[in-house]
């Protein structure tokens, strides 16, 4: 069943297809009737029609490639038709902003999910990947107007670009990735657990309203990773490799400060 955009597009679509057809006839009816006077204009007509018919393509579909099969079954699961048979996506179909909220498994490998970029209407994605050892995972991008965003056993070893309208990042299970190289601007949430090879973290910005660390087993140094104001909750556990904590950032009296399990700990910084 077609929504009332999808049957806009079409009616426009059978429109131009109408005007080509009559423009053919009436240019077929000057040269039998060897209506000089008359081909010119019909030829003007014809050519009018098929440019015009040109246009609407081009305004309409912008193909691009999905070489995933199973990627194109999950893009037309949440949009239906909006990869092709052939495996192309129409990145400008009607129906993309009308998606905001998108949870996917990914539970095959390997697995390249190229084409969630384009599901620009998206605000709220949750990606779960299934059981590790993957062999290879290709997510070289993500939809760019994210607010948040969770992924649950990330077997990639560096994350993709994180979109610049991202406020709340998790991120859960990620024992392949050794650094996260910079975060969004206005970035205001973190939660990054059970990383086991993650070794770097690029400096919060200073939006932060929640930070919290959690079983990340290789980290050792966090000496300019914190902002100077957190207005809610610094978590700092299970960093057992850490062996000294930098200036805590600057607490309102209602902000909370937890720290447990830093084994190498022996003295804290002044708050």
């Amino acid at each position: 069943m077609y929504t009332p955009i999808d049957l806009s597009v079409r009616l426009g679509l059978r429109n131009r297809m109408v005007q080509l057809l009559s423009a053919m006839r009436t240019y077929r009816t000057a040269q039998r009737t060897l209506s000089w006077q008359s081909i010119p204009q019909a030829y003007s007509l014809l050519l009018a029609s098929l440019l015009a018919l040109c246009s609407h393509f081009s305004s309409q579909a912008q193909l691009v490639f999905i070489p995933d099969v199973q990627m194109r079954a999950l893009l037309n699961s949440a949009i239906p038709d909006v990869v092709d048979p052939a495996g192309y996506m129409d990145t400008a179909h009607p129906s993309i902003p009308y998606v905001t909220y998108y949870t996917m498994y990914v539970d095959w490998d390997p697995a390249d999910l190229t084409g969630l970029e384009y599901l620009t209407g998206i605000d709220t994605l949750t990606i779960s990947f299934g059981s590790p050892p993957y062999t290879s995972v290709t997510l070289n991008a993500l939809p760019p107007n994210l607010r948040q965003l969770r992924m649950l056993h990330y077997p990639g070893a560096t994350l993709p670009p994180l979109p610049s309208t991202l406020a709340n990042f998790q991120l859960y299970d990620a024992n392949n990735l050794t650094s996260i190289s910079s975060w969004p601007p206005d970035l205001e949430y973190v939660s990054v657990q059970f990383s086991s090879s993650l070794t770097t973290i690029a400096p919060f910005p200073g939006t932060m309203n929640v930070v919290h660390l959690y079983a990340l087993t290789s980290l050792t140094d966090i000496s300019s990773v914190l902002p100077d104001t957190i207005t809610g909750t610094l978590n700092l556990e299970s960093l057992f490799q850490l062996s000294q904590l930098p200036p805590f950032p600057y607490f309102e009296e209602s902000d909370t400060l937890l720290l447990t399990n830093l084994w190498l700990i022996d003295s804290l910084p002044s708050l």
